[in-house]
């Protein structure tokens, strides 16, 4: 990153920052634009790649001696644009369910102990969203402690496409992440984001 800063990373300075223990920040991503649901989920190879890195880093953590414990705190999600253009709306909530599921799931097996792993996700709030913002909000509602919405993202700065956030809105984006992953993780607390 030269002239910006992603959410993640933005995410990952802000809680190193907010950590009283300044414990290390490991953040893998996995990535695609515009990729649906369905090339993401458990079972392809986007699947596989992020179980991939979680096993990567497990053992490169591990390496490190001393004491040094590896344990997965959370999963991100900022999606669901591709997914609401092929009228999967309805069906979106459903996946974010199995979604943070199958995370939990082959995770735990991967580290050999089971491991609470919420999902944090942003709220869509580009192009004719409301049902897939409703998605959201619904899996928030029904599912508490494991899929957690963080908020809206109608606040931010947008280039002309009104798809993608400005490079300075990426990383409060990030930093909003953070926020709430503290709150809910470290500090044990329960998270509501604006809502009706």
């Amino acid at each position: 990153e030269v002239d910006q800063e992603s959410p993640s990373s933005g995410m990952a300075n802000m809680l190193f920052v907010t950590d009283p223990q300044q414990r290390s920040v490991i953040v893998g991503i996995h990535a695609l634009s515009a990729t649906t649901y369905n090339d993401l989920k458990k079972g392809t190879t986007n699947w596989a790649g992020a179980m991939s890195q979680v096993s990567a880093t497990r053992s490169a953590v591990l390496a490190m001696g001393g004491g040094a414990n590896y344990v997965p705190s959370c999963v991100t999600v900022v999606h669901g644009e591709s997914d609401n253009n092929l009228g999967n709306a309805p069906l979106y909530q459903g996946f974010l369910e199995e979604w943070q599921r199958d995370y939990e799931t082959d995770v735990s097996s991967i580290v050999g102990v089971p491991v609470a792993l919420p999902m944090f996700v942003s709220q869509m709030s580009t192009g004719f969203s409301g049902e897939m913002a409703q998605a959201q909000y619904q899996a928030h509602l029904d599912n508490p402690g494991k899929i957690i919405l963080i908020g809206p993202k109608y606040q931010y700065g947008y280039h002309t496409d009104n798809l993608h956030l400005r490079n300075i809105d990426s990383q409060h984006l990030g930093e909003m992440f953070a926020k709430v992953i503290h709150h809910v993780v470290y500090e044990g607390q329960v998270w509501n984001p604006l809502m009706p």
